[in-house]
């Protein structure tokens, strides 16, 4: 029963979402403003602060994640300090064109290549 229901959450972003629907890439730099204390400038992110890198994602992820922290669906009651931090901020992301937008942004934005965070060597 849970993993149908954490299927159709996860799954409901995407439904709400329009498919004819467009970010718009300038609303979506200047919402974006909020994000580069944690995510940085190009969503290089921040492993200091467990802010993850956002390049790599594709737009629809994005929105889906946001509209969960948004809604209250992650971020909420036992989450860490950061996912809760996450929805708070997401919550000032006021309509699905919002998010929307901020996605299409991100999609737009490129970093280099995230470095090793792991040290050794593979067993052969």
């Amino acid at each position: 029963m849970r993993l149908i229901f954490a299927l159709v959450m996860g799954l409901l972003p995407l439904i709400a979402v329009p498919a004819s629907a467009e970010g718009d890439v300038e609303a979506g730099k200047a919402a974006f403003v909020t994000c580069v204390a944690c995510h940085g400038a190009n969503a290089e992110g921040n492993v200091a602060l467990k802010a993850p890198r956002l390049t790599h994602l594709d737009t629809v992820y994005i929105i889906a994640q946001l509209t969960k922290f948004r809604t209250g669906v992650r971020g909420g009651g036992e989450s860490s300090s950061s996912a809760r931090q996450m929805a708070g901020m997401a919550a000032t992301l006021k309509s699905e064109q919002s998010v929307m937008d901020v996605a299409t942004y991100i999609g737009t934005l490129t970093a280099a290549p995230a470095s090793a965070t792991l040290e050794g060597a593979a067993a052969v």
